[in-house]
């Protein structure tokens, strides 16, 4: 899955396993967390937005 974002960063290339569950490194997913809490977003409009279902285990 990709994103799609309107800021000037690379487009994210988020695997899954066969179940669905995103699977990346630990630091990959600090960024993503920094984004989001930079984002003022939702949880669920993040996760949209990164094609995800939803941000949980990431905390």
């Amino acid at each position: 899955m990709t994103s799609t974002t309107d800021s000037d960063e690379p487009e994210l290339l988020l695997k899954t396993d066969r179940l669905g569950r995103v699977r990346m490194p630990r630091e990959r997913r600090e960024q993503i967390l920094d984004r989001f809490e930079s984002s003022g977003m939702s949880g669920q409009a993040f996760a949209k937005q990164i094609g995800v279902r939803d941000l949980k285990g990431t905390g």
